[in-house]
């Protein structure tokens, strides 16, 4: 079980975001009309009367974005994947949702999302040390750690 947990766990990242290469582009209406919400309907966190929504595109050239790459997960799966403007403004290359972005801090809910799934389906245990499930690389424990060992639920 532990196997299973250190394979889930390595390829969970890149799993969920390579399910972005090869998801279909047709999307139900429903789908679509969602879609075109996102696109047409972005406003700040605390709605302010009279202030307008914005659309994607407005806000691209306000923040002076070059491309974005949007992945909806709807029950653990990508319901839609879809990116705007250019992978490359030099070749004219636009964006896809096959284009490789920087995930910086978006990474660390969807991996903590990961962890917990693992751990109800009984692959991880967060009590467990770190090095159980670390393969090529073991955390080096010293005198600074006190003894303590660190666990998945302490990350």
């Amino acid at each position: 079980m532990k196997s299973t947990g250190k394979k889930i766990l390595g390829g969970l990242f890149l799993l969920v975001f390579s399910q972005t290469l090869v998801f279909a582009q047709k999307y139900t209406p429903e789908v679509e009309s969602r879609i075109k919400k996102v696109e047409a309907n972005l406003s700040t966190w605390i709605k302010i009367e009279g202030q307008p929504n914005w659309s994607l595109k407005q806000r691209m050239a306000f923040y002076h974005t070059r491309a974005v790459s949007i992945a909806v997960i709807k029950d653990y799966k990508i319901e839609w994947a879809k990116a705007y403007g250019w992978a490359d403004t030099v070749e004219k290359r636009k964006a896809t949702p096959t284009t490789l972005f920087q995930a910086a801090s978006n990474s660390i809910s969807l991996n903590a999302m990961g962890v917990v799934k693992l751990a109800q389906e009984g692959k991880l245990n967060l009590d467990s040390n770190i090095n159980d499930y670390l393969k090529t690389w073991k955390f080096p424990y010293d005198s600074v750690s006190n003894g303590k060992k660190i666990t998945t639920a302490q990350l």
